[in-house]
């Protein structure tokens, strides 16, 4: 074979060794595309389900139950400013609104951003407690609110902001369950004040009117036992 054949056939055999390297290197680059397709979107699909992920059902009950104490606040609230005598139950009225309407804002995004889906309707004994305040005017309703949308409905939601501070797994559950204890704590705290005013003024006006029923009967039996001696002494 001459030496020009042998150099042809030499560089045809490199050509060769060539294009099966290009060919090696391409179905590798290929390989680590796909491969690093399939990572981005699991990181993808793990980022968008990141919502649900940490959350326990002690992280959801509590947004339940605030979700309803919000509503429970707001609702009853607006029943008190258009119900009660008292001008002090109508501020308290106003700040629930306002304090509860804030809280609800807030629940209401960090949930859309967990994707759980909130309650629109408060529970079954809250429905029987607004029921009730609605057959009540004046004074009476000014008692029955403060009792039951002041003082219990605030014990009972405290309760719930504690047991997730406490109890919680997600972080930024917990964060709103720590932020907002303060508020629900203070209303409580007013709620509580303005029933033992509402008490003190009750037993106030109780014994007033029992000094002046004495009067009376003791005006009423001097009375008599006047009578009585004059009628003795005309005999």
């Amino acid at each position: 074979m001459s030496k020009v054949k042998i150099g042809m056939a030499a560089s045809a055999v490199i050509a060769i060794c060539l294009m099966l390297g290009s060919l090696s290197t391409a179905q590798q680059d290929s390989g680590m595309s796909t491969q690093n397709s399939n990572i981005n979107g699991n990181m993808n699909r793990n980022q968008s389900g990141q919502g649900m992920a940490g959350l326990t059902s002690q992280d959801r009950r509590f947004m339940t139950m605030a979700a309803m104490s919000d509503m429970n606040e707001i609702m009853s609230g607006r029943m008190a400013l258009e119900r009660a005598s008292s001008d002090e139950v109508k501020r308290y009225a106003q700040q629930m609104i306002d304090d509860h309407t804030r809280m609800s804002d807030e629940l209401k995004a960090l949930a859309a951003a967990k994707g759980v889906t909130l309650p629109t309707e408060v529970s079954a004994k809250m429905k029987r407690d607004m029921a009730k305040l609605q057959a009540m005017s004046g004074a009476e309703f000014d008692r029955m609110y403060i009792r039951t949308a002041g003082d219990k409905a605030h014990r009972d939601t405290l309760k719930e902001f504690q047991r997730e501070t406490s109890r919680g797994s997600d972080a930024e559950t917990v964060a709103q369950a720590r932020k907002g204890e303060p508020t629900v704590r203070m209303h409580l705290e007013m709620a509580q004040t303005m029933m033992r005013s509402m008490m003190n003024m009750g037993n106030r006006n109780m014994n007033g009117n029992m000094n002046s029923n004495m009067n009376r009967n003791m005006n009423m039996n001097g009375n008599m036992n006047s009578n009585m001696n004059t009628n003795n002494s005309n005999q």
